[in-house]
């Protein structure tokens, strides 16, 4: 006698057999790629906090021992390591060997505002708005294009 085949495919899903080896396929399949997704999630301020590192470290904008203002506060780079940046706080001037240390993450180094005096630069203080007064204007004859033209 020939065996009849089940072609229902509500009752073949009822047999708890067949649904435990769907269930146990489908978790083989996938479990691993939900466990390199947490894997990346976890590591992804890891390596976000690196590449920020990299920058700082290898930038030529900023050296050790260098003062600048951090947010209107002077201050001077004490080291500048791949995750973090250590500056020495002047609360009462760097000079007078008194201060706070800061500790600042390289990922969060774009949230604060970091100005350096320049060396170069001739007037010691750029006024701010109208700071310094009423500018002076001169009006001065611009030159015409083309050659000179010569009387004869």
């Amino acid at each position: 006698m020939a065996e009849t085949v089940n072609t229902n495919f509500v009752q073949q899903l009822s047999d708890p057999a067949v649904l435990e080896g769907v269930a146990q396929s489908l978790i083989s399949d996938w479990v691993w790629l939900f466990v390199a997704g947490v894997a990346v999630l976890l590591f992804r301020e890891l390596i976000q906090e690196f590449a920020a590192g990299l920058g700082v470290y290898f930038s030529r904008q900023w050296a050790v021992d260098e003062i600048v203002y951090l947010n209107g506060r002077q201050a001077r780079i004490a080291r500048i390591g791949l995750v973090e940046t250590v500056f020495y706080m002047g609360d009462r001037g760097l000079d007078q060997g008194g201060g706070t240390v800061m500790k600042v993450r390289n990922t969060a180094l774009r949230n604060i505002t970091c100005e350096k005096i320049l060396s170069n630069h001739a007037p010691p203080y750029l006024p701010k708005g109208g700071e310094g007064g009423v500018m002076q204007v001169e009006l001065v004859d611009k030159p015409k294009r083309g050659r000179p033209r010569t009387k004869k």
